[in-house]
């Protein structure tokens, strides 16, 4: 167990408690180069409160990241909350997986919402999220979506929030992501299981942009799948085959024209 990470935070009754540290302090350039260029578990092309991991399918129903038709692995569903920076500490079969939603709520920050991943030694490891960033919103002390999060992380062992507002941050299998739709707004994560080819995107033209990033089960961090500027409102990319995790980013509503 890390330092700052307090006994308390081993699951007990499946619910454990953290106490408030003081994390990696990111600065905004580096999470925003992290983000948009797409970079989980150190590499890539593209963009006091309470911690209580809430279950969901009974452990008979768990399995590792081999198990037979979830390519990702799959794991309990865990919910960690609280209105402060905090460390807390990943279950094992967390850890496991090749990659997770991460489901975040953050409403009535003074300041940004930063969320990133550190090792067993409180090494930084990767950025999940920095509502600084623009493409995240026009507030960045509110902010709902998802994110894509562990792709190629093996070495993360904690998740680390740097908050002063409420909020909520819940991990669930990629399996129970929907598939990727035509259309949505703001931030989602989606499976894909299409032959890939090429793919049309359309945004708002709104400030920070729009990114699409893929991971394979078997990736090292998401890459870069389409990428628009601020102010372009269409553009073209490419999806690998399936089956994989898809991260669409934008501030306001986006479609695509799937392979």
């Amino acid at each position: 167990m890390s330092a700052g990470v307090s006994a308390d935070m081993v699951p007990r009754s499946n619910t454990h408690r953290s106490r408030p540290v003081r994390p990696v302090r990111l600065t905004a350039l580096a999470a925003a180069a992290a983000l948009l260029a797409g970079c989980a578990g150190g590499g890539g092309t593209d963009g006091t409160g309470t911690a209580a991991p809430t279950p969901s399918p009974s452990p008979s129903e768990q399995a590792g990241p081999t198990a037979e038709g979830e390519p990702f692995g799959t794991f309990e569903e865990v919910v960690f909350e609280g209105d402060s920076a905090q460390a807390v500490e990943l279950p094992e079969d967390v850890r496991a997986a090749r990659a997770a939603v991460v489901d975040v709520l953050y409403e009535e920050g003074a300041r940004e919402l930063q969320l990133f991943t550190t090792d067993a030694d409180g090494g930084f490891s990767s950025v999940l999220l920095d509502t600084f960033l623009p493409i995240t919103g026009d507030d960045p002390g509110d902010f709902s979506g998802q994110v894509a999060g562990l792709v190629g992380d093996a070495s993360a062992t904690h998740v680390n929030v740097e908050a002063d507002g409420a909020w909520r941050v819940t991990l669930r299998p990629v399996s129970t992501a929907p598939e990727l739709p035509e259309s949505g707004s703001g931030h989602g994560v989606f499976r894909y299981s299409g032959p890939g080819g090429d793919l049309g995107v359309t945004g708002s033209g709104a400030e920070g942009g729009l990114a699409v990033q893929q991971a394979a089960p078997d990736a090292t961090a998401p890459s870069r799948a389409a990428f628009l500027e601020f102010e372009e409102r269409a553009g073209t990319g490419s999806l690998a085959a399936g089956p994989s995790l898809v991260h669409v980013a934008h501030n306001g509503e986006w479609s695509l024209d799937l392979p």
